[in-house]
């Protein structure tokens, strides 16, 4: 029997093997299989990045039970609690959202190396908001001195006043744009 003498199998007998019969059947099948690789390159970088998701869990969960401590003990003039079911749930939001931005920042981090600062950059400030923001309700339930956090505040403003008086008076260089990135060998510095 020769090559041109073989009878090739029907198309349906490739769309069975696949378990595919109908374009409906594609178009799943495509689906799961996009999700499945996300959620699969999702599980890793959180994996690889644990303890900043951690890390923004622990400081975004503190200001959600000091804020929800504030909101029971805080009385309104009708003497009824100040607390509200949709500021109790502001805490998944900002979870949701700031995981989100996280894995964004990392996923461009992975993709561009020189990109290795964004994370820091954008989370950073996010995070110190948060620890002020836990600051402040711990000191409404007592918890801290309202001198104490007075003071932090008035420390923190001053470290802003000083590091933007160095930046106008020229104190602050500005670091150095690296132009060559390769050593003599030909490799990049940078990966």
């Amino acid at each position: 029997m020769t090559y041109s003498d073989q009878v090739l199998p029907d198309k349906d007998f490739f769309l069975s093997a696949l378990h595919i019969r109908t374009y409906p059947d594609i178009v799943f099948n495509l689906f799961l299989t996009i999700t499945g690789a996300m959620i699969g390159y999702l599980s890793i970088l959180v994996m690889d990045n644990q303890d900043a998701f951690i890390a923004i869990l622990g400081v975004v969960l503190l200001d959600w039970v000091f804020g929800m401590a504030k909101a029971v003990v805080t009385k309104l003039p009708n003497g009824k609690s100040s607390f509200e079911i949709k500021k109790a749930m502001r805490f998944v939001y900002y979870i949701a959202t700031y995981w989100s931005l996280l894995a964004v920042m990392l996923t461009i981090e992975r993709g561009f190396s020189f990109a290795s600062w964004l994370s820091e950059a954008i989370m950073l400030p996010i995070i110190v908001f948060q620890m002020i923001s836990v600051l402040k309700n711990a000191s409404h339930l007592n918890l801290i001195p309202k001198g104490v956090l007075l003071q932090i505040l008035e420390n923190i403003d001053n470290y802003k006043d000083q590091i933007r008086e160095r930046q106008l008076s020229g104190q602050i260089i500005e670091p150095e744009i690296i132009e060559n990135t390769e050593n003599e060998e030909g490799k990049n510095l940078h990966r």
